[in-house]
């Protein structure tokens, strides 16, 4: 019986652990302006209504970042962008994001390129805001990410409230947006529909 006993609460501070290592998805505008293989005059730029950056505290004064579902200058799949962010905790708890590395892309047409990127965010509570230089495949990108981002044309209104969860159309919880229509659920009780 102690052994038993020992062997279930060893389980659940597995279970525990495991959990506190979930990433926390943010979905929020973002809009990109490219440079194709060098400069283009005008830039070209593209709005992102829903992108989503997950971040993972890794317990070590960095955070790892991923920006899921990068397109590129011709709208093709890129893949997701990983990397490490030094983290610094401000007075009011906010938490300052950088890093200026290079990348790997995973998935996509670029998979496994590695680039430069140069990342500034700010994480205060539930809202995360930051602009993102990212190379892909000699394609450089300069992004503007959250809740007070525009299209130009018109204001997108969101709470950039953290994602609760995710769901497919038929009700099935899912770890991340997949390709088709996903259903999101957010800390601040809205649902939005969206389409990767």
């Amino acid at each position: 019986m102690k052994k038993f006993l020992s062997l279930l609460s060893f389980l659940m501070l597995a279970i525990v652990a495991m959990a506190a290592t979930e990433p926390t998805s943010y979905v929020a505008p973002a809009l990109y302006t490219y440079g194709y293989k060098g400069e283009v005059d005008p830039p070209l730029k593209k709005f992102v209504e829903a992108q989503e950056i997950q971040l993972t505290d890794n317990g070590d004064g960095t955070y790892a970042v991923v920006i899921m579902g990068v397109k590129d200058v011709e709208g093709d799949p890129a893949g997701d962008i990983k990397f490490n962010a030094a983290a610094t905790t401000n007075d009011d708890n906010s938490v300052t994001l950088a890093a200026d590395l290079e990348h790997v892309v995973f998935g996509g047409y670029y998979s496994w390129h590695k680039g430069p990127v140069k990342f500034n965010g700010t994480l205060n509570g539930e809202d995360l805001s930051a602009t993102y230089y990212l190379d892909i495949f000699g394609n450089p990108a300069n992004v503007v990410f959250g809740k007070d981002v525009t299209n130009a044309i018109s204001t997108v209104n969101t709470d950039n409230a953290a994602v609760k969860s995710i769901h497919t159309v038929g009700g099935a919880r899912i770890n991340s947006l997949q390709k088709g229509i996903n259903i999101v659920r957010l800390t601040n009780g809205k649902t939005v529909k969206v389409i990767k």
